[in-house]
């Protein structure tokens, strides 16, 4: 994804996809179609390593989301695409079990390809304010720019799963 992890999907549909649907403006559901639309945040699992957070500290942090539905991603029938964000990720050290808190707010816009179940972003524009903090001890803001990446995705007319290397983002179409 351009802003700043890997189970099976559910990809059933859902009974309230909106007009946006392309099955229902009568394209077929290959992968690039399906992806069309506006598409809201359901649930976010992200691994991070501690040392991110403080130096040199042992084992990861698996982070869920809270608030899911600050977060939008658009794709438009031309390649372009983009993202709003203002998500909390909280969880406890795997090793030290600290309890650790990031919030990312942000925008991004972007191009994008689809090749099988890959999708590809480029031309990546925005950036992300992060503030983090261990064991409620606020820890500093960073800005994240965004960055060209590729994500795993699987696609359904109400359902979308973008995947890669640490994270899992599971969406509904909006």
């Amino acid at each position: 994804m351009v802003s700043t992890a890997p189970d099976t999907p559910d990809t059933s549909a859902s009974a309230g996809a909106d007009a946006a649907d392309p099955a229902k403006k009568g394209r077929p559901m290959d992968g690039r179609n399906c992806l069309i639309g506006t598409w809201q945040l359901s649930r976010w699992a992200h691994t991070l390593n501690a040392s991110q957070f403080v130096l040199d500290t042992p084992g990861t942090v698996d982070m869920k989301a809270s608030d899911t539905s600050t977060f939008v991603i658009q794709f438009n029938e031309d390649g372009s695409g983009s993202d709003v964000d203002n998500v909390t990720f909280t969880g406890y050290g795997s090793t030290d079990g600290n309890f650790y808190s990031i919030t990312e707010v942000g925008r991004a816009t972007f191009r994008f390809s689809v090749s099988g179940t890959t999708v590809k972003y480029s031309m990546v524009s925005g950036s992300d304010v992060v503030d983090a903090s261990v064991n409620h001890t606020y820890l500093g803001r960073q800005t994240i720019p965004a960055v060209d990446e590729t994500d795993i995705f699987t696609c359904s007319a109400g359902r979308l799963t973008l995947a890669g290397i640490g994270y899992k983002q599971e969406f509904i179409r909006a």
